[in-house]
């Protein structure tokens, strides 16, 4: 029981014994690896963040680019749609005898 007792009081002592100090040392070891994680997880938030908004601003530049190109789009589709009537209307004309075609002389 002396033994307990003495082992208590190495412990609990006021005074900064070797067991104490390292405990106190082991404490503040933990702290600092705790901060040491904090801080990492910030810069990996931190650089989410950033490719966040890297690739915020790429989408909407190819939106700003799709904007642009639709009226050029929009003229080719109306283009491919009027040549595409005229092809029709050339072999309807094609097809029947020169005499029956509108305009044609006799």
């Amino acid at each position: 029981m002396l033994c307990r007792q003495h082992t208590r009081g190495i412990i609990t002592a006021d005074s900064p014994l070797p067991i104490a100090q390292l405990l106190s040392s082991n404490r503040h070891g933990q702290a600092n690896s705790a901060y040491r994680e904090v801080q990492a997880r910030h810069e990996d938030i931190q650089r989410i963040e950033q490719t966040l908004t890297e690739l915020a601003q790429l989408f909407n530049d190819m939106a700003m680019m799709i904007e642009q190109q639709d009226e050029t789009i929009v003229e080719a589709e109306t283009q491919a749609a009027a040549v595409h009537k005229d092809m029709e209307d050339g072999c309807a004309l094609g097809s029947t005898p020169p005499s029956t075609q509108p305009g044609a002389c006799s």
